[in-house]
């Protein structure tokens, strides 16, 4: 038998019957719940001698964060977010935990986890589930997704705005005189809507120009597989006819694996083929990352923002999915090369 500080509200929940939203709610007196469940969970948990933590207030806010491999170059970019979220909490007398999560994390596992924490809050970067999130608000813990636009109808959420930064990129190609574009990117099928809003702004800027634009033209590659991307990329430039002079690419990630490939191929950045990415995620200050011009995320306001929606629903209980996306800026590296008067 679990005692103590052993005895899990999941072991409550099974000893019970029942789920561990339902366990939690009887145990924090929420909820309609029949007297007879009622009466099961509390039996459990007195049987299991579990205890609520009483140390724990309503000041705790969790960051929910995925660390699977896959992210690791994302580490980067995600630092100056969690830092000003950890600066703005302290600021406004919070605390905020991290919770560390993947893709073989449950829905079960997360919840039981915060319910033992007594969060307050949940903030999560790039990581959504909407079942559980719906969960949580359900229970008044109020919920803010970070740098994810997948479910902005539905969930309270700062974002980057993906459309705007892709049509303003690929204008900095067409006013540098290039017309044979192309678009390359990669499978996130996490992400599908950054996908999506990136090609669009990109589109959008490559018909208001009447510029031709192939199908052909738009290439989707498995980032993941370094021997297939490079046949993918390579194929691409033996086969097309004429040449692209100018590339978007979904990401300056993807960008510095493409040049690479490119350098292969003995084609030169910018005096061959321009190129222009979003993101500014790489570390460019260090003298080996290659210089790509980008669509710069605000991180650090990101930060700022996601903080500000958490207070002002904790003040005024908001329930409305409200969303705040930022402006991404252009930042020139000298990748594009001005063939205007050419």
């Amino acid at each position: 038998m679990l005692r103590g500080n052993m005895a899990k509200l999941i072991n409550v929940a099974e000893k019970a019957g029942v789920s561990i939203t339902t366990a939690s709610l009887v145990l924090s007196g929420k909820g309609r719940i029949s007297d007879e469940v009622r009466r099961n969970v509390l039996d459990a948990a007195n049987q299991l001698d579990y205890k609520r933590n009483k140390q724990v207030n309503n000041r705790n806010w969790v960051l929910l964060l995925n660390l699977d491999k896959e992210n690791d170059h994302l580490s980067y970019f995600f630092n100056p977010i969690i830092r000003q979220l950890q600066l703005s909490a302290r600021e406004k007398g919070f605390t905020l935990t991290i919770f560390p999560v993947s893709k073989t994390t449950t829905d079960e596992t997360i919840f039981s986890e915060l319910m033992e924490m007594k969060v307050s809050s949940v903030l999560s970067i790039h990581f959504v589930s909407l079942s559980l999130f719906k969960k949580l608000e359900s229970m008044n813990i109020p919920c803010v997704v970070i740098n994810n636009s997948s479910y902005q109808d539905e969930l309270f959420t700062v974002c980057v705005d993906d459309f705007q930064g892709a049509y303003e990129g690929t204008m900095q190609l067409i006013n540098a005189g290039h017309r044979n574009l192309a678009f390359f990117e990669y499978k996130r099928e996490r992400l599908p809507s950054i996908m999506a809003d990136r090609f669009f702004g990109f589109r959008k800027a490559v018909e208001e120009y009447k510029l031709s634009f192939a199908e052909n033209g738009r290439v989707t590659v498995d980032i993941s597989n370094n021997k297939e991307l490079e046949h993918r990329i390579s194929e691409f430039f033996i086969n097309i006819n004429p040449n692209p002079t100018a590339l978007f690419i979904h990401d300056d990630m993807l960008a510095v694996k493409v040049i690479h490939i490119l350098n292969k191929l003995k084609i030169r950045v910018p005096e061959d083929i321009s190129i222009i990415a979003p993101g500014d995620t790489l570390n460019y200050d260090q003298p080996e990352t290659p210089r790509i011009s980008t669509m710069k995320i605000d991180n650090k306001l990101m930060g700022n923002y996601a903080t500000d929606m958490m207070l002002e629903r904790l003040e005024k209980g908001i329930q409305v999915a409200h969303i705040l996306k930022i402006k991404q800026t252009y930042i020139d590296r000298k990748s594009i090369r001005n063939i205007k008067n050419l």
